[in-house]
This record gives C-alpha cells, structure tokens and sequence, in this order.
C-alpha cells in the first residue's frame, strides 16, 4: 500500500535547490543509489538550472522570487506500509511509473526512495510547466488521478491498497503514519474521541 498525501508548493529557485538537496542526502538514499531523475539532470545545482530554464521560457519572471502565488515546482511523497514485503529497488520502479503515468513524458521530475525509516517513501520533485510550457494544476482532481494510478501501479507489483471508502471524506487521504495508528487503535484523534465518549458518559448533562 502507498498514500500520497498534498503536495508541497516550492515557491522559488532557493527553495527548490533546498528540497532536492533533501530528497537526496546520502543517508537517506544509500549515497544516491536510489535517486534518479526524468528530463532533467540528477545533479541538483544542474537540476535548478534546467528547471530555470524551462520557468524562464514561459513564465519569464519570478523564478527567484518568493511569492505564493508562484509556484515553480511540486513536492511529492509515496509513502509505503511497513507491512509490504518492498525493496528499494521496486518503491523507485512505482514512484517512476506512477509519476510518468501522471505528469506524462514532458515533465522534469526528480525522484529519490528514502531507507532511512521504518517504512519506505518516495519523494518527487515536478516542474509545474511541462517542456512545452503545459502548467500543472495541483488541485482536488488532479490528487485523486494521481492516487488512483499509484494504487493501480500497486496493485500491478501485488501490494495492497488503502480502502478509501471506510472514510467519511473520500476526497482526504490519511498519513500513512495516522493510518498504521489508526489500524493499531492508537490514532491520537481515535483517542479523543473515546475520551470524550468516556465523559458523557460519566456526566449528568452535557451543557457547556
């Protein structure tokens, strides 16, 4: 199983510099082992460059100022149960299919699988214009086609999915750190709510 929970913005070229810095630290992806990258460079001074280019070609401004409504890039993350049977080697095959599924084949996508916690994760960094100059909506809609084609790739290597249907908003998706909780009856909101079941109980009214 892998969730995707809502990207993170990267409002400038700094920013972006910081993140794929990140997402590739030596600890986290066996000395850049597992790191690789889709129409743009692996190395990340190079990758900011390339990124620059494309941003400067359509949008022609902004790319080094920080602002919310400028976006330059999305960060992802596709975090896996601890429960899978997965290598690293098939989270950073998933993460590429997923992320060629969705975004197509014109995008500058940088990928890295983290090994360093329990459970294994994806980041990828997508340019929000394509090579041609496509802009990338991240929206409601656009999140729900992205987990839907994860949970297909998923199900293609055999693992499971989260049953989004359980959830009262089916438009949200769970952390995979809340829902192991939630699976183990340990959910910090689960908590709260017995406790506060646990008072009515115990209480004559429930006037405030």
């Amino acid at each position: 199983m892998a969730t995707i929970p809502k990207p993170k913005a990267i409002h400038s070229s700094s920013h972006l510099q910081n993140t794929i810095n990140y997402i590739q630290q030596d600890f986290k992806t066996n000395n850049k082992l597992y790191c690789q990258s889709i129409n743009v460079s692996l190395d990340p001074v190079m990758a900011v460059e390339q990124f620059g280019v494309v941003q400067k070609t359509y949008e022609n401004n902004n790319y080094k100022k920080t602002t919310k409504k400028n976006i330059i890039a999305h960060h992802f993350t596709q975090n896996f149960s601890v429960d899978e049977n997965i290598t690293p080697e098939l989270a950073m095959t998933i993460a590429t299919e997923t992320a060629e599924k969705h975004f197509g084949t014109d995008f500058q996508i940088e990928i890295a699988t983290h090994i360093d916690k329990n459970h294994l994760h994806n980041h990828f960094i997508v340019n929000s214009l394509s090579l041609y100059g496509k802009k990338y909506l991240s929206q409601g809609r656009t999140l729900s086609e992205i987990r839907k084609i994860s949970d297909e790739v998923c199900k293609g290597y055999g693992l499971s999915i989260l049953d989004y249907s359980k959830h009262k908003n089916k438009r949200r998706t769970l952390t995979y750190n809340n829902w192991q909780d939630k699976q183990k009856g340990v959910s910090y909101k689960d908590k709260m709510k017995l406790n506060i079941d646990r008072a009515i109980l115990k209480s004559e009214n429930i006037a405030i």
